[in-house]
């Protein structure tokens, strides 16, 4: 990683990683078979192995920035990049390498925040995530905003809006039958909070 104050007002970061496994869990699965019991009835048969033949790599990297355009506003910005290759040793394919296809390849955040007096604060931020075709997720950009009252160091209150421009959107799909669809819903919440 490498951070830069390019000017008092302006920081920069960049970062990037890259990771080589070896050994991951596994699962693969034979192809279904139509197969009968003594009684002659039929059934569909596949047979699921787990084991540790799944290797691969990763990697990424991230830039972000801080600016203050002037005293009591702050803008954030960055942008992330996520690369995953994973392959399986042997003849048959791991059903574990579409893992490679959950995690979204690129996204971009964009957040201000903004001091209006003494005690009250005011945030935006927007965001794009790209898609996630393997599981049927599709890219989506969202807003967010905060507006909160500081009555004294110890105190905050908050209201707090998220996922605005749409009612819902999914995020996650189910990997296995078993596994309840997630949508995010909209939503705007107050939210109280006290240090002691």
């Amino acid at each position: 990683g490498y951070r830069v104050l390019v000017h008092p007002r302006l920081t920069l970061d960049l970062s990037a990683f890259y990771y080589d496994y070896d050994h991951l869990k596994s699962v693969s699965q034979s192809p279904i078979e139509l197969r009968f019991n003594p009684a002659n009835q039929p059934y569909l048969y596949a047979s699921v192995t787990t084991g540790n033949d799944l290797y691969g790599e990763a990697y990424g990297t991230e830039l972000a920035a801080t600016w203050q355009p002037r005293e009591g506003w702050r803008v954030r910005g960055s942008y992330s990049l996520l690369s995953l290759a994973l392959h399986t040793r042997g003849t048959t394919p791991s059903v574990s390498e579409g893992d490679e296809g959950v995690d979204p390849k690129h996204q971009v955040k964009l957040w201000s925040d903004l001091d209006l007096g003494r005690h009250l604060e005011w945030g935006l931020g927007w965001r794009y995530v790209s898609g996630e075709p393997f599981i049927g997720i599709s890219s989506y950009t969202e807003l967010d905003t905060r507006l909160a009252w500081k009555p004294t160091p110890h105190c905050e209150l908050a209201i707090v809006g998220r996922s605005l421009l749409a009612s819902h959107h999914r995020e996650f799909a189910p990997y296995v039958l078993i596994d309840p669809n997630v949508e995010v819903d909209r939503s705007v919440f107050a939210k109280l909070t006290l240090k002691f």
